[in-house]
């Protein structure tokens, strides 16, 4: 009996556990233009807007073009788009040492960058020893995860130098790179009232069992 408590008990946790997740969301995946490479000393900018809800980025990337490691490191940073303030970063590293998966090198930031609902952001990364993907008119290809929209008549920016930086110049009239990724990871679920309330009266009738079990078992005096 106390065997059909514990799974009952298992059971309730797994389903507070999993109500609440949320998916992973990649930024961009399988782009389907030109292969190109990207000058090194220079920052290239992706400029996007996060959609009606926000979304917290966990980890940013680089492309791996044939999935066999990157010829160099790259710096990937997030930046606001009006204020041009730096947000995080990460240093994707040369060869296999960063998580790959989905076509992209992956290393988690520190903590969460928060994007909020309806803004623009650019991302950015160091160019350099590897390839980017130049694609034209990308609104009109599969390739961008849920949440996020290219800049409408934009396109890439870039900006000279041997450290990344905002990359402020003129876009590049509807032609987008795509090197830098990121992703908003799975987030640690937070059962929701109902839940809670349910796990409590699984418990209390739990714990109440075993009570009723110990003094029917206890000796007579």
């Amino acid at each position: 009996m106390r065997k059909n408590i514990m799974i009952i008990l298992t059971a309730s946790l797994g389903l507070a556990a999993a109500t609440g997740a949320q998916a992973a969301v990649i930024f961009a995946t399988n782009p389907n233009g030109s292969w190109t490479g990207a000058a090194a000393n220079t920052t290239f900018g992706t400029p996007f807007v996060v959609g009606g809800s926000p979304i917290t980025i966990t980890s940013l990337g680089y492309f791996d073009r044939d999935d066999n490691g990157l010829g160099v490191s790259h710096v990937v940073a997030l930046y606001d788009q009006a204020s041009q303030a730096w947000m995080g970063e990460v240093t994707v590293l040369a060869g296999t040492a960063s998580t790959l998966h989905d076509g992209t090198r992956w290393e988690q930031l520190g903590s969460g960058i928060l994007l909020q609902a309806n803004t623009a952001y650019m991302l950015a990364v160091m160019g350099g020893g590897d390839s980017v993907n130049m694609t034209q008119n990308p609104s009109q290809l599969p390739i961008l995860g849920s949440g996020f929209t290219l800049m409408p008549g934009g396109g890439f920016t870039q900006a000279s130098g041997p450290s990344i930086q905002y990359p402020g110049g003129s876009p590049a009239g509807g032609l987008y790179l795509f090197g830098a990724n990121m992703e908003a990871g799975e987030v640690d679920p937070v059962p929701e009232p109902g839940q809670w309330a349910m796990m409590g009266v699984t418990l209390l009738g739990a714990a109440g069992f075993l009570v009723r079990q110990r003094r029917a078992k206890a000796p007579a005096r």
